[in-house]
């Protein structure tokens, strides 16, 4: 027998051990699960279900790993993996999702890979959804190779076509490209249905904020509060402490006490600038040959600073005992993210622009997908994401480094972007703002601990 461990988030055992039978039980009779209830399983692939591929390299439907897997054609055409004709349909409405446990086999030439749900046999009425893009960082990229990877899709980041009705799915497509010249495989374990808590139904958005930069209290702070919103502040401290010796692009303890008290959760991010730049994981791409980071901190190195960051948080009155993180430069690996599952509540990601929609409860707590916001961002695309969340419910993070009045840099966004996002999120009564802490601690010690 091949392999059968499953990666899923490190959270109490019988969670675990949950999705770990889920993915290897037999199939109960697919259809809508009570709203509130638990995942349900709609197809494992240890036994056919009405699965089949087109367009792909090879494929086999249930291989020893007790997975369907197929692989994209190097000449650019699109593999698919497709069932139809499920009974009684999906119904996706109010934040409901699907949860896919796969696995991605040389990611670094992987183009796209996405989600079609529809409602109408995949003819016209249809909704795609990315669950992974291009992204040439492989310790960026969200979904690891070789690593079994329980992957979480609703209709908020999804592209609608046609009249399709989000409460009768009948038919599942996933869709894969791989670079021109190169081949890529997914294989697909099992899917099940989930439902958001009743907080989640409406669809949530958080605002993040990274590297402590003064624009974060001087204009964040105040396109929220002008709504009541709070978000959540990353910290570096060694630029606090650079602020504190006058340097006037960062914040200072008494700007970050002062948006605590004004409901805002401030987070860890990294102890110095240094650890910052060198991160705590790297990767070299396959594909490109290019090598993304030379010296990620040691583990040793990234307890220590774990360690000083939160100590220095602690003794400045910013943070109680449940703590949220984010990955410096977005970069993780499995060993990473497993020891930061040890230290804190949650972590958030850095996922491409197109693909980080997320679910409640969320995939992975340690590799929470968001959005960025940066000197590409649009108001048309920024509001499209929005108008998906309070349609169609879900977890629109948003990840927000240096607000300047005409963006240069990757990490620089426009403030009148920013403004534009906060009163258009504003202007949507269904949606709940809530910073990204307060959601996970919803969700209670069943998944945050």
């Amino acid at each position: 027998m091949g392999r059968t461990d499953v990666i899923v988030p490190d959270v109490p055992t019988r969670r675990r051990l949950l999705f770990a039978a889920l993915a290897v039980t037999g199939l109960p009779s697919p259809g809508r699960a009570p709203r509130g209830s638990g995942p349900q399983l709609l197809t494992t692939m240890g036994r056919v279900q009405g699965w089949q591929a087109n367009d792909s390299l090879v494929h086999a439907m249930s291989d020893d790993r007790q997975s369907a897997f197929f692989t994209s054609r190097p000449d650019g055409t699109a593999a698919t993996l497709t069932r139809t004709a499920i009974r009684p349909a999906i119904d996706l409405t109010g934040g409901r999702h699907l949860r896919l446990l796969v696995m991605v086999e040389n990611g670094d030439a992987l183009q796209d890979l996405s989600l079609y749900v529809s409602s109408d046999g995949l003819r016209s009425a249809y909704a795609s959804a990315p669950i992974q893009n291009l992204n040439g960082d492989p310790s960026v990229r969200w979904l690891k190779d070789g690593a079994w990877t329980w992957v979480t899709v609703g209709l908020g980041g999804a592209a609608v076509h046609g009249p399709f009705d989000p409460a009768a799915v009948d038919s599942l497509r996933l869709r894969l490209i791989s670079l021109p010249g190169y081949t890529a495989t997914v294989r697909l374990r099992a899917v099940e249905i989930a439902s958001p808590p009743p907080f989640a139904a409406g669809g949530i958005v958080c605002f993040s904020y990274d590297d402590s930069y003064r624009s974060q209290y001087t204009i964040a702070r105040t396109h929220l509060g002008r709504h009541g919103f709070s978000g959540t502040a990353y910290t570096i401290t060694s630029n606090v402490l650079a602020a504190e010796a006058g340097d006037p692009r960062y914040l200072t303890t008494a700007m970050l006490r002062r948006m605590r008290s004004d409901g805002w959760e401030i987070g860890l991010h990294t102890d110095t600038i240094v650890d910052h730049r060198r991160a705590f994981a790297a990767g070299r791409n396959a594909v490109t040959g290019i090598q993304y980071g030379t010296d990620p901190l040691s583990p040793a190195e990234l307890d220590l600073d774990v360690t000083r960051n939160l100590a220095w948080l602690t003794g400045s009155g910013l943070v109680d005992g449940f703590v949220g993180h984010c990955y410096p430069q977005g970069r993780f690996d499995e060993t990473v993210r497993r020891r930061l599952a040890t230290r804190v509540a949650y972590v958030r990601a850095m996922t491409e622009d197109t693909s980080g929609m997320e679910t409640v409860p969320p995939a992975d707590p340690y590799a929470i997908r968001s959005y960025a916001l940066n000197n590409r961002s649009t108001d048309e695309g920024l509001r499209a994401i929005v108008d998906g969340v309070a349609r169609y419910g879900g977890l629109a993070v948003f990840c927000v480094h240096d607000l300047v009045p005409v963006p240069v840099e990757p990490t620089q966004c426009a403030i009148a972007t920013h403004q534009a996002l906060v009163d258009h999120v504003a202007a949507k009564p269904g949606l709940t703002v809530l910073p990204l802490g307060t959601v996970i601690r919803r969700l209670g010690p069943a998944f945050a601990s």
